[in-house]
């Protein structure tokens, strides 16, 4: 992150001193110059009698430092830090907010303070307006450096996905594990892309996006089928900076072979409405352990009871089927099971599915990938 501090200097904590901050190459020097220039001695502190966290020995505030660190961490990136007017104007808005603190906690302080009280009784009305009437001019002129600050940015995501089943199925699992955006009526932050294609045609779209149509604040992952090609293909597309790491899942083999053969001919048994009892669970599993193609081996086996079976002509519709199994099992797993709060959503549960465990721990490290990411945005409609 690149910081406009050549030649930056803002006055400190009185009007005959000046904090030179040209010196600062990074966010952790910016934190340090902050804190040892603008957060009070603990011993200046009207609060220091009863601070659990004073400090003899005198250091810079410990909870004003945390407070700066922090929110610099939480800020700085929705800040132009290469516009040396708008850096300044954020540097501004941690000094102010020091200042704030200190302030209303000077303010606690006479309060608290029994010498206050007891000696000083005339002198609270006036500084009582001295610290309410200088919080307001502060808090005014915290406000306005703090309009640098981007409130409104918007993260997108664009995930490439194999074809039709990926491209429905998928969608309402990222939702039902907490990936927002996914749904906004004007403008998502999340697209899926669906590539429709398959070898060569398929990764020669990839690359044709990555290289012609990248977009700044844009993450970009590849959901794909494996292949002979495919690992090596994405270590091409690493190299040559396309692709980030981790931003990419390959299936064991297809989409579909995630579920299992017997998940798979129950859906297909209620999407084609038709009767399949005569193909048995056990034998389809037999048979596909050597064909390795879930689809390809039920067309067989129904052919060999006398149907006739395009399993392409039901992909779609069981895909959205088992999308719509995964994502009630989420929501199941996300409510409270017994006691007082029996049914109730719980946020900090891991979202996980009874029938489909694996598959839904390697879409989940998708997902949290995401949500880490968009964390440091905030997602908005636009």
């Amino acid at each position: 992150m690149k910081l406009a501090t050549e030649n930056l200097k803002l006055q400190g904590l009185s009007e005959r001193t000046v904090v030179d901050f040209s010196e600062v190459e990074n966010i952790e020097q910016l934190k340090v110059t902050i804190v040892n220039n603008y957060v009070a001695l603990c011993r200046k502190c009207t609060s220091r009698s009863f601070c659990k966290f004073h400090d003899p020995s005198e250091p810079p505030c410990p909870i004003l430092e945390k407070v700066v660190h922090n929110y610099v961490d939480m800020n700085i990136k929705s800040v132009d830090t290469a516009n040396r007017n708008r850096l300044s104007e954020f540097i501004k808005s941690v000094i102010l907010l020091i200042q704030i603190f200190n302030y209303f906690e000077n303010w606690r302080g006479i309060y608290v303070d029994e010498w206050f009280n007891w000696y000083f009784e005339s002198t609270h009305p006036r500084l009582n307006s001295f610290y309410g009437h200088d919080l307001l001019v502060m808090i005014s002129k915290y406000v306005s450096a703090y309009r640098v600050v981007e409130t409104e940015r918007l993260k997108k995501f664009v995930v490439f996905v194999e074809g039709d089943s990926e491209f429905v199925a998928l969608p309402p699992i990222f939702k039902a594990l907490g990936v927002l955006g996914i749904d906004f009526e004007i403008r998502n932050s999340v697209r899926f892309i669906n590539l429709e294609g398959k070898d060569r045609t398929q990764r020669d779209k990839i690359r044709t996006n990555l290289e012609k149509f990248r977009e700044e604040e844009v993450s970009y992952f590849l959901i794909l089928d494996n292949d002979a090609n495919v690992e090596r293909y994405i270590e091409d597309l690493k190299r040559e900076a396309l692709m980030e790491d981790n931003n990419y899942l390959i299936w064991e083999n297809k989409f579909e072979d995630n579920f299992g053969e017997e998940a798979i001919l129950k859906v297909l048994r209620e999407e084609a409405k038709a009767v399949f009892d005569e193909i048995d669970v056990d034998e389809l599993k037999r048979y596909n352990s050597r064909k390795r193609d879930i689809g390809k081996s039920i067309e067989h086996l129904a052919k060999e009871n006398g149907i006739e079976l395009k399993f392409d002509d039901y992909k779609v519709g069981i895909a959205k089927r088992l999308s719509e199994w995964v994502c009630r099992e989420i929501d199941e797993s996300m409510r409270a099971k017994s006691g007082v709060y029996s049914g109730v959503y719980d946020g900090r549960r891991t979202p996980k599915s009874e029938s489909f465990p694996d598959f839904l721990e390697k879409v989940r490290k998708i997902t949290e990938t995401m949500k880490r990411i968009s964390s440091e945005f905030h997602v908005v409609k636009k």
